[in-house]
């Protein structure tokens, strides 16, 4: 009877298990994803993370956390309180903003964490955590990645010879014109896209020597100027003889290359 009893015991616990196994329902998966509006913040500068959580059906309640070094960053908006936050409003989807001002330079990360998720229906939604790393730098530093390069890579007047010919290591040309030209076109291109002109465009010109300069200012300030002479010839005539040349009771043999005559009256 005893040995009846053990038995009838060790069924009794299979077929539990086996029950248990039937309804037994695999948790879902949701997703998370986390951005930033810059790679690199300057320090005292704010930067935004951006974290999205997807489920596969709407959620009830979402419990997560947000972590992060606070000697580098500060928190200036968003929720990120040690103790769990729930939310979900029976949405498939949720974005959490996150402000943070950097405290001082060197690579850091937020790392948003999602423990759990309650469906419509009581269904669980499990996710995995996202890490997103910016590199913190300071003012200094900024500025000395800048660029220094202030050179054109092209310069020209349209229709015209620049003398010497260009090269951007020569900062003063000559050019010239023929007379009654009202104006010329300067064109020029930076060698660095970072870089900004002054100078270029459509030019009134007068006679005789005219000056132009271009200047090009690099990234990190620095300037190259480069000066353009455009040198027009007088359009006024340059003959000075008389036509012809007379006195009263006297005759004078007029030769208009002739300056001196002796005139006997």
């Amino acid at each position: 009877m005893g040995k009846m009893k053990k038995l009838i015991s060790t069924f009794v616990v299979i077929i539990s298990v086996f029950a248990l196994s039937i309804i037994k329902v695999d948790a879902a998966t949701g997703t998370i994803s986390i951005s930033s509006n810059k790679s690199t913040v300057v320090v005292g500068d704010t930067v935004t993370f951006t974290v999205k959580v997807s489920s596969p059906k709407a959620m009830v309640a979402l419990q997560y956390e947000m972590d992060y070094n606070e000697s580098m960053l500060s928190l200036k908006s968003g929720t990120a309180a040690d103790a769990p936050v729930f939310s979900g409003d029976g949405k498939k989807a949720i974005t959490y903003t996150y402000k943070f001002k950097a405290k001082k330079s060197g690579t850091t990360s937020v790392k948003f964490t999602a423990n759990g998720a309650t469906m419509v229906g009581d269904e669980e939604v499990k996710f995995t955590s996202k890490t997103k790393s910016v590199k913190i730098i300071t003012q200094a530093e900024l500025e000395a990645s800048y660029s220094s390069n202030n050179n054109l890579s092209k310069l020209s007047v349209e229709g015209y010879d620049l003398s010497p010919s260009f090269s951007s290591k020569t900062t003063s040309y000559t050019v010239n014109l023929p007379a009654n030209t009202e104006s010329i076109k300067i064109t020029g291109t930076k060698a660095d896209s970072k870089a900004s002109v002054e100078g270029l465009g459509t030019q009134t010109v007068e006679d005789g020597s005219n000056t132009f300069k271009i200047k090009v200012t690099a990234e990190n300030g620095s300037t190259k100027t480069y000066t353009i002479v455009i040198n027009r010839r007088d359009n006024r005539s340059t003959n000075n003889y008389l036509k012809s040349l007379s006195i009263t009771n006297a005759k004078i043999n007029f030769n208009k290359g002739t300056t001196n005559y002796n005139i006997i009256v």
